[in-house]
């Protein structure tokens, strides 16, 4: 059992890492801004506050042994001409933010749900989903994505970047499909639930340290 970090806790894949890991016996903490988005359960302690604040962070990572990012840029809709809501550097300075707490409080483990289409995994990558990223306000979101990544690569955490594929909210279980650049994704679909699962059971994983693996489910 682990104590873990868990922000972006009150978000659609956030909620699912949040309850895996107490189902799995993991003890959560949860930064939010609002506590009242959130059920009081055993294992489960809410911190109010915010991943903008350094002082919030620093807070929240006390007795913790890994941190889960499930942050994302928010928009006004899913719609990848969308505006974006966020800081156009949210999660690369919130990255920055949780490597300091992490490294103060001598914290190494970190998994970070990211997206295909980041870093390396461009080359693998539909040509539909590169034309989106190129010229929509999607390419907002990857950019600072890909800004987040050179932040962990710099730094010296033990990370893991989980790309995924385009999430849905299916109730439905498939089998994982983890693949690595040069290979293609197995599908383009994935449930969030399928993400929180292998989040939560990568923090124990030594061989996922400093990788990206791609994951989808079966088709």
């Amino acid at each position: 059992m682990s104590s873990i970090l868990v922000l972006g806790a009150t978000g659609r894949t956030g909620e699912h890492v949040v309850n895996y890991a107490l189902s799995e016996g993991h003890s959560v903490t949860a930064l939010v801004r609002d506590p009242a988005k959130l059920d009081a359960r055993e294992g489960l302690t809410v911190v109010e506050g915010t991943p903008e604040s350094q002082d919030d962070i620093s807070v929240a990572i006390q007795g913790a042994d890994a941190v889960i990012s499930a942050l994302g840029n928010v928009r006004t809709s899913d719609m990848p001409w969308a505006k974006p809501v966020s800081p156009r550097h949210f999660l690369s300075d919130t990255t920055r933010r949780i490597v300091k707490a992490m490294t103060a409080n001598g914290l190494r483990r970190i998994v970070i749900v990211s997206a295909l289409g980041v870093g390396d995994s461009l080359s693998v990558t539909p040509a539909y989903l590169r034309w989106t990223v190129k010229y929509t306000n999607l390419g907002i979101t990857y950019a600072d994505h890909n800004e987040l990544e050179a932040e962990l690569r710099q730094s010296d955490v033990d990370w893991t970047l989980l790309r995924a594929v385009v999430l849905t909210d299916s109730p439905k279980s498939r089998r994982l499909q983890v693949r690595f650049v040069p290979d293609k994704p197995a599908s383009m679909r994935i449930s969030r639930s399928e993400v929180a699962r292998f989040a939560v059971d990568a923090l124990a994983d030594g061989t996922l340290i400093g990788r990206a693996p791609i994951i989808s489910s079966t088709k």
